[in-house]
């Protein structure tokens, strides 16, 4: 769950380059280059992975994740209430509960063809297709989706953002934000029950 103390195995490799994805537990003061800098065992978590510094990768994972999310979020589907969630409703925001064992961190620069998947990033976040992050503090650039559960900063995206909370600027064709303080710019505004074209902001503190 958000907020959550987020352990740390006892074995982390300290690396100034790194050759992704692996499976061990590394810490990368320097630059990550491959396919993916969350390890492939991306649903079981398995690995502790923090960068300070350059991340350059396929993200092939951000391409699958862009594609998909995008059909079920323009059609629409039915959530286990029996709720339509898509890019639209006030039901389809990213889940405000998740289980993260050990995490993958991104702070710095990330430049991905398809995008970051289950990460916590910090700096400049840069996705040919998507982003689903727990996290995103900074500058968050996609050409199509960013689908993240909390953002501090901007989210920039070519189709839509979905937040369940925002404290910062969204701007893209569909923006979605549950809660927070969030300033948005697009043809579809939406921030809870609110829904206004070209420009919607709340400001108010919770």
């Amino acid at each position: 769950m958000l907020g959550q103390k987020i352990s740390l195995p006892s074995d982390i490799d300290t690396v100034l380059f790194h050759l992704s994805p692996q499976e061990k537990h590394v810490f990368v003061k320097g630059i990550s280059l491959g396919m993916t800098i969350h390890p492939w065992s991306t649903w079981l978590d398995t690995c502790f992975v923090k960068l300070n510094g350059l991340n350059i990768e396929l993200g092939p994972l951000g391409i699958i994740g862009g594609m998909w999310g995008t059909a079920f979020g323009l059609i629409g589907v039915k959530d286990e209430n029996g709720k339509k969630t898509s890019f639209f409703s006030n039901s389809g925001y990213p889940d405000s509960v998740f289980h993260v064992k050990y995490g993958t961190y991104v702070n710095g620069i990330s430049l991905s063809v398809g995008g970051l998947i289950e990460t916590f990033n910090n700096g400049l976040i840069m996705n040919g297709i998507s982003c689903v992050s727990y996290k995103t503090k900074g500058l968050l650039i996609s050409g199509l989706l960013n689908s993240t559960y909390e953002f501090k900063g901007v989210n920039i995206a070519g189709l839509g953002n979905m937040s369940h909370k925002g404290y910062g600027v969204q701007i893209g064709l569909i923006n979605n934000c549950k809660t927070g303080q969030v300033l948005q710019f697009g043809l579809f505004n939406r921030i809870g029950n609110r829904v206004i074209p070209f420009i919607n902001f709340r400001l108010q503190k919770e």
